[in-house]
């Protein structure tokens, strides 16, 4: 239980630092997009995230 909070704080943060990047930026974000694509839960996470907060 502990492990999982800790690593969907992670995510969340991951996820904040994606936004905070994105408005600067956009071509910067997909090399990392790329780089995180290789871990399924945190891109899942964020995409999730991305979803949810476009509508």
């Amino acid at each position: 239980m502990l492990a999982q909070m800790s690593r969907l704080g992670f995510s969340v943060s991951v996820a904040v630092c994606f936004f905070a990047v994105w408005g600067h930026q956009p071509n910067t974000v997909f090399p990392f997009i790329t780089f995180y694509s290789m871990r399924e839960e945190t891109i899942v996470l964020f995409y999730s995230t991305l979803k949810t907060s476009q509508y």
